[in-house]
């Protein structure tokens, strides 16, 4: 039902005001020029130097955002999982669920290899498991981390490695 009425313009939830920007490609307010979001970005006093910074090595802050996302994501896992084992934290999980679970794991650590049998009532993989959901609904916060400190990273990291390379690779002649 809801999906209806968000069909029909006069009734959508939206107001008709923005289902004919939708279906007409006319914008609610077709006066203003429409400006970019980088200078919209550059006219905020807030963000003007960020967005100058941006303008001028725009690679380099894309390579220093992907860094931090990874590293945002990569290292936690190791802190939670050992945090969760160091202090011992037992996971409320049905102990059928996690029997099943350990044999199985046992079963795929055998045969890749590894020499190792989880006991029964291991929490071990339970404790994996929580670690990468911990970091998974970790995302906006990591996300809001890594736009955050890419600027920095970018000026203190990236770009003083681009400029190290540029120095000690020969620039190609092109043909």
């Amino acid at each position: 039902m809801f999906f209806l009425r968000c069909m029909h313009p006069r009734r959508s939830p939206l107001g008709p005001g923005l289902w004919r920007s939708f279906s007409t490609g006319a914008g609610p307010s077709t006066d203003a020029p429409s400006a970019s979001l980088l200078q919209r970005l550059i006219r905020n006093k807030h963000l003007a130097k960020y967005a100058e910074q941006f303008r001028a090595a725009p690679g380099s802050h894309l390579v220093s955002f992907l860094v931090l996302h990874e590293l945002t994501a990569i290292a936690p896992l190791p802190l939670l999982y050992f945090g969760l084992s160091y202090f011992d934290i037992q996971i409320p999980f049905p102990e059928e669920i996690l029997a099943e679970g350990n044999r199985r794991m046992t079963r795929l650590l055998q045969l890749a290899g590894a020499p190792v049998s989880l006991r029964d009532d291991s929490q071990m993989m339970l404790h994996l498991v929580t670690s990468y959901a911990l970091v998974k609904a970790a995302m906006p916060l990591r996300l809001g981390l890594s736009v955050f400190l890419t600027p920095y990273f970018a000026r203190f990291a990236v770009l003083p490695l681009t400029n190290a390379m540029k120095r000690l690779l020969p620039a190609r002649a092109t043909k």
